[in-house]
């Protein structure tokens, strides 16, 4: 949440509402504010769902894309920068929608597709090896290279135990997808058993990696703790790979399990749906419904103790998240840092010699070394050069989204 006093400090508070808007890794983020149009008021905010940064700004950094073998987690940094800009243009939106129970005759839906992922975070993988009496590996975003478990011997499965998945009483299939690594000159398959049941048995041999997905009945799950055994199936005890992440996907109950910010979707109905939600902590007030995909905001029904009921219009497939709307659930901005972004099409922004630094460079007893160093190489003795210096924090926030020292800032020059 964007309260007024932060936009007020940077200058802002002249302008309306509706010409906000709001920028993550290039596309546009939906906002809400709390006057639609007109100028915002002392106790006014902009609200919207943000999220941290993730590794899928990386995919253009492999190879190949197939190669990252999870993008939950950034090989940069897990902060995300947005981008608060002003348009006259229509911006996107998120708009309170009534909630009308009564008269409702849809019947509750029994359930959602939630999927549970396990995204590993145990080590840097450095994915594929050339070995010449050492490993040697490649400069490159390899295949494999990445965030993934420890590595599995033969005689150390990882075995995960999860409570609490609220699985409804369906005959509706649940699935399972894994990515691994081979990190030897070694044959092996890489086993997956739920509940004691082997659901994968997928060879991977050497340096290579899987990725499978398969499905099972959904009445596999919802013991009162599941397991997932993760194993390295070989002959070769000194063997190893890893795993990027495994998902279980499965039907769920409207059961929340105490959270106080949820994420589901909702498959496409002609007809629209209707929700009872439990087990959700609300911190004593409504809850919001956000529907990000369709850009509505719906106030929760309370009316029934412990139920938190929607009415929802027919739509397609959408993400929701539900959010505690308490006050001090909502992560405030208190400050907002002012970037002028360089036009690099025109003719007086590009050179023949370009130098990428920082400022922080500069400082020398002789002055600003890198305009010294510029001046020379721009001079008939230097070489004549159109010479250029540039930022690499601006390079940063115009070509890799903000983040910091992602090499897609070098990519995008």
């Amino acid at each position: 949440r964007i309260p007024f006093s932060t936009l007020q400090a940077s200058g802002l508070s002249n302008v309306p509402a509706n010409q906000f808007q709001l920028w993550r890794n290039g596309k546009e983020v939906a906002l809400f504010t709390s006057v639609s149009t007109g100028l915002l008021g002392t106790n006014d905010f902009i609200e919207f769902f943000g999220v941290m940064n993730d590794g899928k700004p990386d995919a253009v950094l492999y190879k190949k894309p197939e190669f990252q073998l999870a993008d939950k987690w950034s090989l940069q940094t897990d902060t995300a920068a947005y981008f608060l800009t002003t348009s006259q243009s229509l911006n996107a939106r998120i708009v309170n929608a009534p909630n009308v129970i009564s008269g409702n005759s849809i019947p509750a839906e029994p359930y959602f597709m939630h999927t549970l992922a396990k995204n590993y975070k145990d080590q840097i993988n450095p994915g594929y090896a050339s070995i010449v009496g050492i490993y040697v590996y490649s400069s490159s975003y390899d295949n494999g290279e990445g965030w993934t478990s420890r590595s599995i011997a033969p005689n150390s499965p990882i075995v995960d135990q999860l409570s609490d998945l609220y699985v409804a009483n369906t005959n509706v299939d649940a699935s399972l997808r894994i990515t691994a690594f081979g990190n030897a000159l070694n044959p092996r398959s890489v086993q997956v058993l739920v509940n004691a049941i082997k659901l994968v048995d997928e060879q991977m041999d050497y340096f290579s990696a899987t990725n499978k997905e398969i499905t099972f009945p959904s009445s596999l799950l919802g013991r009162t703790i599941d397991t997932v055994r993760i194993a390295n199936q070989t002959t070769i005890g000194s063997d190893r790979m890893v795993v990027g992440k495994y998902e279980l996907t499965y039907p769920r109950q409207f059961n929340f399990g105490g959270s106080a910010l949820f994420e589901f979707s909702l498959p496409g109905s002609s007809v629209g749906n209707y929700l009872e939600i439990t087990n959700f902590n609300n911190g004593g007030v409504a809850p919001i419904l956000y529907d990000i995909s369709e850009g509505k905001r719906y106030v929760a029904d309370i009316a029934v103790a412990g139920k938190f009921r929607f009415v929802l219009p027919p739509g397609g497939l959408r993400n929701f998240v539900l959010m505690n709307a308490s006050a001090s659930m909502a992560k405030s901005v208190s400050t907002i840092t002012k970037k002028i972004f360089t036009d690099f099409s025109q003719p007086a922004n590009q050179g023949n010699y370009l130098m990428i630094s920082h400022p922080i460079l500069g400082a020398s007893s002789n002055g600003n070394a890198l305009e010294n160093y510029r001046l020379f190489r721009a001079s008939a003795i230097g070489g004549g050069y159109q010479a250029k210096i540039f930022d690499i924090d601006e390079l940063v926030d115009q070509f890799a989204f903000g983040i910091k020292k992602h090499p897609s800032s070098e990519i995008g020059r």
